[in-house]
């Protein structure tokens, strides 16, 4: 009788083959927990990681109708475009913090007003300009002393 076809043979390596599965299926499970713990994280975050590919797109873009498209899904990102816009802002180039203070001009949190008050003292005074334009909106409360909503001129 051939000692590789006995039945003990063939039962060993069966109980062998039983308990290396197990492990393979644990190892299998742990990669797929992490991955769909991975995608839940990007799906999460997926804004505010598209805003800084924006950016990074934008600093390194020529075309002005390009910049145009990178700058316009800056700013429609909204709050969520926050790291894009701090990485715009935290250039050491004056036009690329020109197109942060562009993208922080719609927002009217008090991150983006506390960043325009921070970029008053930009060494650009492209930068101070914009950065006054937009603190001075028409319908900002943050841009009146006096707490009103109108801009202009005050009633005799």
């Amino acid at each position: 009788m051939d000692v590789e076809n006995s039945p003990a043979s063939v039962e060993q390596a069966a109980a062998t083959v039983g308990r290396a599965a197990p492990r393979r299926s644990w190892g299998a499970l742990v990669a797929i927990g992490l991955t769909a713990l991975a995608c839940c994280g990007a799906l999460l975050y997926r804004t505010e990681v598209r805003s800084r590919y924006w950016a990074w797109r934008l600093t390194r873009a020529t075309d002005p109708a390009e910049c145009a498209v990178y700058l316009g899904a800056l700013c429609n990102a909204g709050e969520s475009g926050r790291w894009g816009v701090a990485a715009l802002l935290d250039d050491p180039r004056g036009q690329v913090r020109q197109y942060g203070v562009l993208a922080l001009q719609p927002l009217r949190t008090p991150w983006a007003r506390a960043r325009l008050r921070e970029l008053l003292a930009d060494t650009d005074p492209h930068v101070r300009n914009l950065a006054e334009s937009g603190l001075a909106l028409p319908g900002d409360p943050s841009a009146d002393p006096n707490g009103s909503e109108s801009v202009g001129p005050a009633n005799p």
